[in-house]
């Protein structure tokens, strides 16, 4: 039936399949054709739009081998195609294959290959996201026979469906017990793939990397770039810290630099980073290899980077500066979460660029309604930790974070009062209604969040009586869980506020007794912030990115 509609509906088409015809030397009679000549001509079709009248000319008679032709041809020729591929004729044609496509599976069994290079190509072409219906049918098949799937079949599969963002767990499921299976036969390409595939989809397998881990460090000689630096990330992005891999990878990384692009170099600085392996030779190398790329870096590039430095502990202070220069020509081209990453990171490096934090702070005023409660609490911490006392930066935070309180959970809260008693910004009304949000999610307070709010209202003269006898209940509650530093700031904070029997019970359980309160610091000077009662550590609570 779809055959014949598009026949009366586009006689180009018509017109396009027939010539198609003639230039192989083949003939269509009483509109039948040979299996093998159909598949000839999908194969040898440039366009999108040839392959979609040769397919809708014969749609009739297309099975699975056709299809899975026809889909994977058209993943190749749509890459890159965007909303041309949903011009009205196209569309048309490409619903008539969705609809022949799940008829065909819905009666027909297919093999493994033909399945998953279905899935691969609408995958491929753009469309996986918008057939959610055509994803979940060759899920279901594929399902069925996976344990038919060689490496490369299920490095496809899994791509094709992280890809989509259709993330059927049991499928995922089903496609880590086989790849465990066939660990020792994957070629790298398809490491990379598979790997990536599982992250992308935020399907956790730890037996599944581990697994893996071993294969990739025995083809590392064999990844390109790309491959490298996509397997670095999908270690990172689970969580799964194998030093064994890790270390060969870095040592490893010297072959691959020549071929990184700037987005592979911030990759692998990421991933590194992210899982607190921090190799100083390998850094080193990074920050060479990206100064030679600097403009090839879009924005997200550059905050990535600038960022992995920073958690790395890897500080040069030459390279920042060549990073701030770079990054000052594109701000406007940075997002809301780039800018506090940004800011976060030079604070966490000690790298105090003033130039770029004025810079910053003047875009970021005009992006807070774009920040989320992270960014918000990034970018404050940020300005406090290094000294940069922009009041209008401040003030705008300050309003931007009264508009949406309940965005900020418990660390948040904690986190803003500190920056804001560090930086000397005592705005009283955001103290005030910090205090009553902080009352009432204190059952969400960790010992370091209560320490650092006990700390920021008594350093910034705010002794709420409620707040404070709030927070001493809780205190009490969690009296094995403070750190020594926890123990002083807080003991010292409570003590401020007349609670005077907490405050000794905290000092009996510290190693010191409590030292008399100190006098601020120069606020520009990194390392362990010095404040009034022994200080927070310069690392701060602003937590990771």
């Amino acid at each position: 039936a779809h055959c014949n509609v598009w026949l009366q509906e586009s006689s180009q088409c018509f017109s396009v399949g027939t010539a198609s015809l003639e230039m192989v030397g083949g003939h269509a009679q009483n509109g039948t054709i040979s299996p093998a000549l159909l598949t000839s001509l999908i194969k040898q079709a440039r366009t999108v739009e040839a392959l979609l009248c040769t397919c809708s000319e014969h749609m009739c008679h297309l099975n699975h081998i056709h299809l899975s032709a026809c889909w994977n041809s058209l993943g190749h020729l749509a890459r890159g195609l965007g909303q041309a591929l949903c011009d009205k004729e196209n569309a048309k044609a490409l619903e008539s294959l969705v609809q022949h496509t799940l008829q065909t599976l819905s009666k027909q069994t297919a093999q493994a290959r033909q399945l998953v290079n279905i899935a691969h190509g609408v995958a491929r072409s753009g469309r996986g996201h918008t057939e959610k219906v055509l994803m979940k049918a060759l899920a279901k098949s594929i399902k069925q026979c996976v344990s038919d799937c060689n490496p490369q079949e299920l490095a496809n599969a899994a791509w094709a469906f992280a890809k989509a963002g259709f993330l059927d767990t049991q499928l995922f499921a089903g496609l880590a017990k086989a790849a465990e299976v066939l660990k020792d036969n994957f070629k790298a390409q398809e490491l990379s793939n598979i790997l990536w595939a599982f992250a992308t989809a935020g399907h956790a397998d730890d037996k599944l990397f581990m697994a893996l881990a071993r294969a990739v460090e025995w083809s590392l000689d064999h990844f390109n770039a790309q491959g490298f630096a996509n397997t670095a990330w999908a270690f990172a992005k689970m969580g799964v810290v194998d030093v064994q891999l890790l270390s060969a990878m870095a040592r490893s990384a010297e072959w691959h630099f020549g071929n990184f692009n700037a987005q592979d170099l911030a990759q692998t600085a990421w991933a590194f980073a992210k899982v607190g392996h921090a190799d100083a030779q390998l850094f080193q190398e990074l920050s060479r290899l990206s100064e030679q790329l600097l403009g090839d870096f879009n924005a997200q590039g550059l905050a990535t980077l600038v960022w992995a430095f920073a958690k790395a502990g890897q500080a040069d202070t030459h390279f920042f500066e060549r990073l701030a220069r770079s990054i000052e020509k594109r701000l406007s081209n940075f997002n809301a979460q780039d800018l506090a990453s940004i800011a976060w990171a030079f604070a966490k490096a000690c790298q105090v660029d003033l130039q770029l934090f004025t810079a910053l702070a003047k875009h970021a005023q005009e992006r807070f309604n774009d920040f989320n409660a992270q960014d918000l609490v990034n970018t404050a911490w940020a300005y406090a930790k290094i000294g940069q006392l922009d009041v209008q930066l401040f003030s705008a935070i300050a309003r931007s974070i009264e508009c949406r309180l309940g965005d900020f959970n418990g660390q948040h809260l904690a986190s803003i009062a500190w920056a804001f008693s560090k930086a000397g910004q005592l705005d009283a009304q955001l103290f005030k209604v910090l205090g009553k949000e902080a009352r009432r999610r204190l059952g969400d307070f960790s010992a370091q969040d209560l320490a650092n709010m006990a700390w920021a209202f008594a350093n910034a003269g705010q002794l709420d009586t409620r707040l404070f006898a709030d927070l001493a209940k809780s205190a009490e509650r969690c009296l094995a869980d403070f750190n020594d530093e926890e123990l002083e700031n807080t003991a010292w904070a409570f003590a401020k506020a007349g609670q005077q029997g907490l405050a000794k019970r905290l000092r009996q359980r510290g190693d010191a007794p409590l030292s008399a309160p100190l006098a601020h610091s120069d606020a520009c000077k990194c390392g362990r912030i010095v404040v009034a009662g022994g200080g927070i550590g310069g690392g701060g609570p602003a937590g990771g990115l």
